[in-house]
């Protein structure tokens, strides 16, 4: 693979002829364009066909490319089987879906079809996004088949033919992190275990010699000054050698007399600073004369040498001794050696310690990126000097980093642990502690850092917001004045002391410090302040129920800066009106911008209320499959209510199921015994949702429960409690009402716009049609139709006569908002049957129709103002549903050469029901 180019360069490509000096050998060429002769037959004439306009060899791969991934061709991972065994022809001619090998596959033939060289490569798709500390998540659907072909002097370039777009009434999974949770728990376990895992390795991968070599090396370079000291010692012994210790081997055992006496001469006469010769005595004239006689005389024999070793004996003893010396020279020289290695030891121990050294290298590293380097040299430190924190600081530092907060939490509480009090210690363990949602521990922490910091208005709105939090709204709120009166306006404390107003239910105030807050921003041109700014205010308007200005705000937020929180308070505005199609778009966009399960929680909520509830499901499974809740910590949820959340949703997702499945139309033994089936598994994980919610709900309400043993609490608290506890005990009317009723007397004291709810609640707890129809009258037209819906199906449920007027108007109405409310609350749904050419014998199609109606929910009533209308002929079986109101087509539909079977009136219906009781969303 070749990189490093602009695409532009390919259009002057020529295309390849066969010669090795392009880069691709006669055989490889052979090779890779290689393709048996019925293939051929199958795809030369379509790649001939698509690339017959193109100018360059370039434009035939691109022209090809699109074919694939811009044409008729859909992403599949169900493509279906060839009748007759050819599965190429039956993808590119037949089915038009695949997976990314048939995408791959067929383009590398075509192109093989045309002489272009290609091939099939395989690997796995990486997100360089999703990469922390050098280390990916590969997981199997990330795996991927894509297309190489050659360049003549650029090698092979790779093309993705496979089509983004999926085939029609499939999904892919929603999943767009690569379980950047799971991964983040998988990085944390690697990097927590990381040494022992790269012992294991090198034990299973290195030789052993060369990891003896790799040690020898590393502890040699630690002990350089003795390897020098060693050295010296060595060419000592060398010089000895060659100066004495070879000279008095040829005088002992030469039989060469000649050389022994010049020798000797030599060993005497030497000037060096090994000797001190009297060159005056008569031993030395001697030993010169024999010298002499040595060098010019014909004859020198034995005796002339013993008498020159006589001599040699009587001067050597008249000299310094050699050895004397040489180990005076070779102490002398190793107490200089030593003294200076003692002067380095000190000086670093006093200036350069090893753990100095370690540290700088670690933050080296940490600047450069080099992750593993950082963390190995900081783990060993860590291990090495552990009464030093500042190894397990630096280490929590690179975690916190790098998101892994559980793991940075830890290194830095070690760190706090060893005494370790730098400056930003205490604000690192408050964030650590805050997306761990350790909501009192990050209080503490953030507290001890104010004792030291008290000017840090940054942590001071921490310190607010973490009151927020923990439910401490009158500490927070006189804290945050006392920091105002003190350091003067700042716009982090105005939005901390506004969301604690907020919690409070004091709109007053509230709004007066989200709107400085909001001036500020502006006037600064802090465009992402202004935007957050602007989203809590439109949560404060809605709590109060000023909900035209709380959609203004979320206007106001979006152009701000178009953040996802923006798109999620628009889209729970919008499902307040129903407006489906506009919400499902607002939290869309919120889902592409936000990796948090809030966008998901606001699809689910839509996709059910419109009538999908397996699409719905899909999204909440997304959801249980992700465990990483540090997004928590900027909203202002707990993990408690997040899962009630969920759970209250996935119950009504398998509410919904179960009661489609009951109304569905089933024509044998096999389709009735697979719909039990579905019946009871819903109905077993309903139950189980309700269980979860109602868990859920209890330990948000037994935590104020608690607080409010243990101190005062806010009337704000009190009402969180007391509703909590209605939707835990909300089966149970006794236990439910007491809590219902202090509910309402809290909130209505601040919110007065709020009884309507109380009603409905009230209504549907006691089953008081009165209540529900005050609810009805008394919601908001505009955006409290959700709602509305709500009390117009429970009213209906209540009505027994459902052939009468009063029946019909209110289907009529809850239809217009909610066409879906039918089938999730298994509602009967009013109809007037009309039917053309038929007699009505009972042995005749309107009464087996009749009677499949009723079974699938629809019901019989002159007052209606729905009506069905089946025509029939022999070739032709036309079904329409029309509101007689605004004479509007609601279901329309033509069967061609109907059976007129069990199994095709089941078909119909199930279709006219499907299409029926759900709201476009211009999705399949």
């Amino acid at each position: 693979m070749v990189s490093g180019f602009f695409p532009f360069e390919l259009y002057s490509v020529r295309t390849p002829s066969r010669e090795s000096s392009e880069g691709l050998s006669t055989q490889a060429f052979d090779f890779y364009t290689s393709i048996d002769d019925e293939t051929r037959k199958l795809v030369e004439p379509v790649a001939k066909k698509i690339t017959e306009n193109a100018v360059s060899y370039y434009d035939m791969i691109l022209a090809v490319t699109s074919y694939f991934h811009d044409g008729d061709f859909r992403y599949s991972l169900k493509p279906g089987i060839s009748p007759d065994g050819n599965q190429l022809a039956y993808f590119l001619d037949t089915a038009k879906k695949g997976y990314c090998t048939y995408f791959a596959f067929s383009m590398a033939l075509m192109l093989r079809s045309l002489d272009i060289p290609a091939r099939v490569a395989a690997g796995f798709f990486l997100e360089p996004g999703l990469g922390r500390m050098n280390y990916y998540p590969v997981r199997s659907n990330m795996a991927h088949a894509w297309v190489e072909v050659y360049f003549p002097e650029y090698g092979w370039i790779s093309f993705d033919p496979t089509t983004s777009i999926v085939a029609e009434g499939e999904e892919v999974a929603v999943d767009s992190s690569a379980g950047e949770d799971s991964f983040t728990s998988l990085l944390e376990e690697i990097l927590t275990n990381r040494e022992f895992l790269i012992r294991d390795g090198l034990d299973a991968v290195q030789p052993e010699t060369e990891s003896d070599i790799r040690a020898f090396l590393k502890t040699a370079y630690s002990h350089k000054e003795y390897i020098v000291l060693f050295i010296a010692l060595l060419i000592c012994i060398v010089s000895v050698f060659f100066y004495v210790l070879l000279p008095l081997l040829v005088i002992t055992y030469s039989r060469n007399n000649r050389k022994k006496i010049l020798t000797m001469y030599a060993l005497i006469a030497r000037k060096s600073v090994f000797y001190a010769v009297d060159t005056t005595s008569d031993e030395f004239r001697a030993l010169v004369s024999l010298k002499q006689k040595a060098l010019y005389s014909q004859r020198c024999d034995s005796e002339d040498a013993d008498v020159a070793r006589s001599l040699f004996r009587k001067l050597r003893k008249k000299r310094i001794s050699l050895y004397s010396r040489t180990i005076a020279c070779v102490l002398l020289f190793i107490f200089i050696m030593q003294s200076r290695v003692s002067a380095q030891d000190v000086q670093t121990t006093q200036d350069d310690t090893q753990e100095t050294v370690l540290l700088k290298q670690s933050q080296e590293a940490i600047d450069n990126e080099n992750w593993d380097t950082a963390v190995s040299l900081l783990q060993t430190g860590k291990k090495k000097h552990s009464g030093n924190g500042e190894f397990a600081y630096l280490l929590g530092t690179v975690y916190f980093n790098q998101k892994l907060y559980s793991t940075a939490y830890k290194e830095l509480l070690l760190s706090y642990e060893t005494g370790n009090r730098s400056t930003d210690i205490y604000s690192l363990l408050a964030d650590s502690a805050g997306y761990l949602n350790k909501d009192e521990e990050a209080l503490k922490w953030i507290t001890l850092h104010l004792d030291t910091n008290s000017q840090d208005m940054f942590a001071w709105s921490t310190y607010g917001w973490l009151c927020y939090k923990t439910n401490r709204f009158e500490e927070g709120i006189k804290a945050l004045h006392r920091v105002l009166e003190t350091h003067g306006p700042d716009i982090n404390v105005f939005a901390s002391l506004a969301n604690l107003y907020t919690a409070e239910f004091n709109y007053p105030e509230a709004r007066k410090y989200y709107t400085s807050a909001i001036e500020l921003a502006e006037e600064r041109d802090q465009n992402y302040l202004a935007a957050i700014y602007y989203y809590n205010r439109s949560i404060l308007e809605e709590v109060f129920y000023n909900f035209k200005d709380a959609y203004s705000d979320t206007i106001n937020s979006i152009q701000a800066m178009p953040r996802s929180s923006g798109y999620l308070m628009q889209g729970e505005l919008y499902l307040r009106k129903l407006e489906y199609k506009a919400a499902y778009s607002s939290y869309l966009t919120a889902w592409n911008a936000d990796s948090s399960p809030l966008p998901s929680l606001g699809l689910a909520e839509t996709l059910l209320l419109s009538g999908y509830p397996n699409e719905a499901l899909n999204y909440l499974t997304h959801i249980v499959h992700k465990t990483d809740e540090t997004w928590i910590a900027h909203y202002g949820t707990t993990q408690d209510q997040f899962q009630a959340d969920l759970a209250q949703l996935t119950r009504d997702c398998y509410a919904y199921l179960k009661n489609l499945e009951k109304r569905k139309i089933v024509h044998s033994l096999s389709t009735f015994y697979n719909r039990q089936i579905h019946i009871l598994q819903y109905a077993w994980n309903e139950w189980r949702s309700d269980a979860a919610y109602r868990q859920a709900t209890q330990k948000v309400a037994r935590y104020y429960e608690k607080k409010a043993y243990s101190e005062t609490i806010s009337s704000g608290q009190e009402l969180y409690l007391h509703s909590f506890y209605y939707q835990t005990f909300k089966p149970h009317y006794k236990s439910a009402i007491k809590h219902l009723h202090r509910a309402k007397a809290l909130e209505t004291q601040y919110i007065p716009l709020s009884n309507p709810s109380y009603l409905f609640e009230e209504g549907l707890l006691s089953r008081k049609t009165e209540l529900l129809e005050q609810a009805i009258r008394s919601f908001d037209p505009v955006w409290e139709v959700k709602y509305r819906s709500e009390a117009l199906s429970h009213l209906l449920s209540r009505i027994k006569n459902r052939k009468s007027r009063e029946y019909a108007q209110l289907s009529l109405a809850l239809f217009n908002i909610r066409p879906s409310a039918f089938s999730f609350h298994a509602i009967a749904f009013p109809v007037r049957v009309e039917y053309t050419d038929f007699s009505l014998n009972r042995n005749t199609l309107p009464y087996r129709l009749s009677r499949t109606l009723t079974q699938a929910g629809f019901y019989k009533s002159d007052n209606s103002p729905f009506i069905l209308s089946i025509q029939y002929s022999e070739e032709d079986f036309f079904v329409q549903l029309k509101n007689e109101n605004n004479n509007n087509t609601l279901f329309t539909q033509v069967f061609h050469n109907s059976s007129h079977s069990s199994d095709f009136y089941s078909q119909v219906i199930n279709m006219l029901s499907t299409s029926l009781f759900r709201s476009d969303l211009g999705i399949q």
